[in-house]
């Protein structure tokens, strides 16, 4: 962001009119929960997960509308809900790409994974 155009969006409207928008707000969860979410997912704990809430802490700071630690702890949950199911979703191609950075693979191999890799059959509940 630009750090002026923020300041005087504050002066202007009394809030930060130039700050994250609501959507933008549900896809820096997303975003910054993925990365804990994998490594959880992985290697069974998330040993930089502060660093990403702390990162989603920074960001939920440059809202347009202020909001309360209570609801930023519910777009956290929200982002970590979502990250988790989106690797469920795509867990072949999650193990794909893991393996190819253990390989020490180029970019292009990586992506070509990702590109190629089908979804993960989704679970149906029982009748």
């Amino acid at each position: 962001w630009d750090y002026r155009e923020l300041q005087e969006s504050i002066a202007r409207d009394g809030f930060l009119s130039a700050g994250l928008s609501p959507d933008a707000v549900y896809r820096q969860c997303v975003v910054q929960m993925m990365g804990l979410v994998a490594e959880y997912v992985k290697y069974g704990q998330a040993t930089e997960g502060f660093r990403n809430m702390a990162l989603l802490e920074r960001n939920l700071a440059f809202v347009q509308k202020p909001m309360s630690r209570g609801h930023r702890q519910m777009l956290a949950r929200l982002g970590l809900i979502i990250a988790y199911r989106l690797l469920q979703e795509h867990r072949v191609a999650f193990e794909s790409v893991v393996e190819r950075f253990k390989q020490h693979e180029p970019l292009p191999s990586i992506v070509a994974a990702l590109e190629s890799a089908p979804r993960t059959p989704r679970l149906t509940p029982a009748a």
